[in-house]
């Protein structure tokens, strides 16, 4: 009967083990993907400012949407929403010319092959608009695995505030 206990006991300590090891795997793999899609996320950025397209074009999903300003959040409609070849054109040609797009507080929610990101991103432009040289957005941005890769599909701005003048 001890014996049988102990060897039980030996089981389930086994059983325990393995899952607690496979717990953290799971935690590092979904902590590698999470670092992954922020820095990710921060490149996209910073190849809008340095207007490379080649770089977007590969990051960018082929149905990618991007619809302009929060008016959405109250009803409204979006200022403008690009596709990927409208958004792709509109860096190309540099419409706005871009000094910074600061990346920060991200935070990363993973569902196996999609993945949401949310965050703000500190703007700074050479606009002829003075609101538009000087502020803030915060976004939600969608990301899916496709082909072994995370591709940007969609980009909304949930909130968007503007310096003083």
């Amino acid at each position: 009967m001890t014996n049988r206990l102990i060897a039980a006991a030996g089981m389930v300590m086994c059983v325990a083990v393995a899952a607690a090891a496979q717990s953290r795997e799971s935690v590092s793999v979904e902590s590698a993907i999470t670092q992954q899609l922020m820095a990710l996320n921060a490149d996209i950025d910073a190849a809008v400012v340095r207007g490379d397209v080649a770089f977007l074009d590969h990051a960018l999903a082929a149905d990618f949407r991007f619809p302009h300003g929060d008016e959405w959040t109250s009803g409204g409609e979006p200022t403008l929403v690009d596709s990927k070849a409208s958004w792709l054109a509109s860096v190309k040609a540099r419409r706005t010319p871009f000094i910074a797009r600061e990346v920060g507080a991200q935070q990363v929610e993973l569902h196996e092959e999609v993945a949401l990101v949310t965050g703000r991103i500190h703007v700074r432009s050479e606009s002829p608009i003075a609101k538009w040289r000087d502020y803030t957005v915060w976004f939600l941005r969608t990301y899916a695995k496709r082909q072994n890769r995370w591709q940007l599909v969609s980009y909304r701005t949930v909130h968007e505030t503007f310096a003083a003048p």
